[in-house]
């Protein structure tokens, strides 16, 4: 009688992940965000195709690329649109794993789980490298389930080409082929004496080498950036950094949901679908978890973890006919989802002034109207746009182009000390050397001092947005000539 009463409700749960997909896809298009400089300098990556950029593997830059030769840079929309289409996507993958480690049932209720969660709500507004990891971490998952299964040399090199595009996602998935392996180890010894499993390293070192010789080239910057945001150099014992970390998952996950997970996390015994389920999430959910009690971890670290998790989740919901608690987890991550979405509109509904402490856009807003007050004003048309703010070059560059008909803003990086922070400092730069007869327009969020630097200096313009009566955006806007070099810049 249980299985029939969650057999009954296999179309209701399928109308409502249907419908979650449409609300992103539109949510998207009428919410009609500024792009976060994250979202800004990602294309800026995407105008210049490469196998690697100064922070990150290429896939995010090469989906950007896709989405808006496509659909063409009309607006914000094609530069994020494959946000939502990659959880989309990854909610179908996780309910073949469902159904292939569980049945069907189990797929149904996963993919449900999967896509209410808080972090892909937001996540889905925003083109990240997550929507790209989580994307190929499940795609490759399911795609070992099979090769296990059926041990055919083809799909053990698929599942390593997967795995190496999903390292060219984001290096985090390189904790998913520890997870394999350990899984192989631990339940299937045998397959690695056939050459399956070494054909897949293989092919998964192949497509990732690409990016290996790009940082190669250009002095492994990618991990180094990687290694600072770590933050490992400093004090390593934060147990309230761990416990943010900790709770947050029960906010990004769903409360509900997380505590489901936690709860099959400690269940004994496992069967032989459980031990996957666990391989493929334990290595991120350890090192993310040693990494928020030694130094700190975002929240969203630990996302490649809901693939695996949602199906366990799941798994023991149909399996003990938990039909309330699946409610109560899908109407809990519905709500926080819809206030999210709407929570602008639920300030004006209740009369709630906005400020800078009580919106979830704050970060996002002002930007785009900023610099639609830069356009007009009247500048060199081949002068080059300077800033020592990756943000504002970013913006820059994204607002002020005219991409339709070809017309690039030329950006570079204004870089007195040398030291290589982000992609502009790497690869655009002025060079000390640079035409003492280029004219540059430079932006600041606040009043600069060139002396010794440039030949010329006038303020062209101070732009000022008032976003909320407690925020407002601000740029300062100098046109500049004759630069002598570095070395004659005062301190």
């Amino acid at each position: 009688m249980a299985q029939a009463l969650l057999h009954r409700n296999e179309g209701a749960l399928l109308l409502f992940v249907c419908g979650l997909v449409i609300a992103r896809f539109a949510a998207v298009s009428i919410l009609d965000l500024p792009l976060f400089y994250d979202e800004a300098y990602y294309h800026f990556w995407s105008q210049d195709l490469a196998f690697g950029y100064y922070s990150k593997p290429p896939v995010v830059a090469w989906l950007i690329a896709l989405t808006t030769t496509l659909a063409g840079h009309v607006s914000e929309w094609s530069v994020r649109i494959a946000a939502p289409t990659m959880y989309a996507l990854t909610g179908f993958i996780v309910y073949l794993i469902g159904q292939q480690l569980k049945g069907k049932r189990v797929g149904v209720v996963a993919v449900a789980v999967f896509l209410s969660t808080p972090l892909v709500t937001f996540n889905s507004l925003f083109i990240t490298t997550d929507a790209p990891l989580l994307f190929f971490w499940a795609l490759t998952t399911y795609v070992y389930l099979i090769a296990l299964e059926q041990n055919r040399t083809s799909l053990w090199v698929l599942c390593g080409v997967l795995g190496g595009v999903g390292l060219l996602s984001k290096y985090t998935m390189g904790l998913l082929a520890i997870g394999l392996l350990a899984h192989l180890s631990l339940c299937y010894r045998d397959r690695l004496k056939t050459p399956g499993p070494w054909l897949a390293a293989v092919s998964a070192f192949a497509v990732f080498s690409t990016n290996l010789a790009w940082n190669y080239r250009h002095d492994f910057i990618s991990f180094q950036h990687t290694s600072e945001i770590s933050q490992l150099s400093g004090s390593l014992f934060h147990p309230d950094q761990f416990l943010e970390f900790f709770l947050g998952q029960f906010l990004v996950f769903g409360p509900v949901v997380m505590w489901l997970f936690l709860l099959v996390l400690i269940r004994r015994p496992y069967s032989q679908a459980d031990k996957c389920l666990l391989m493929i999430t334990l290595p991120l959910l350890f090192l993310i978890g040693i990494q928020a009690l030694l130094s700190r971890a975002h929240v969203n670290w630990a996302a490649p973890v809901y693939v695996g998790a949602s199906v366990w989740v799941a798994s023991y919901i149909e399996a003990n006919a938990k039909r309330v608690l699946l409610l109560w987890a899908l109407g809990l991550n519905l709500a926080i989802a819809g206030t999210f979405y709407a929570y602008p509109s639920i300030q004006q509904l209740v009369g709630i002034e906005a400020t800078k402490s009580n919106t979830p856009f704050k970060r996002v807003s002002g930007w785009r109207e900023l610099f639609q007050k830069v356009e007009s004003v009247s500048v060199h048309e081949d002068a080059t746009w300077i800033s020592d703010s990756r943000k504002l070059l970013s913006y820059a560059h994204f607002y002020l182009s005219d991409f339709e008909s070809g017309k690039r803003l030329t950006v570079a990086s204004f870089n007195p000390s040398g030291e290589v922070s982000n992609h502009f400092d790497l690869l655009f730069s002025i060079p000390r050397a640079a035409d003492p007869n280029t004219d540059y327009v430079f932006l600041s969020e606040g009043p600069r001092e060139f002396e010794g630097c440039f030949e010329t200096v006038a303020l062209a313009d101070r732009f000022r947005h008032e976003v909320f009566p407690t925020l407002s955006r601000e740029l300062f806007m100098y046109q500049l000539s004759g630069f002598k070099g570095y070395e004659y810049c005062s301190d």
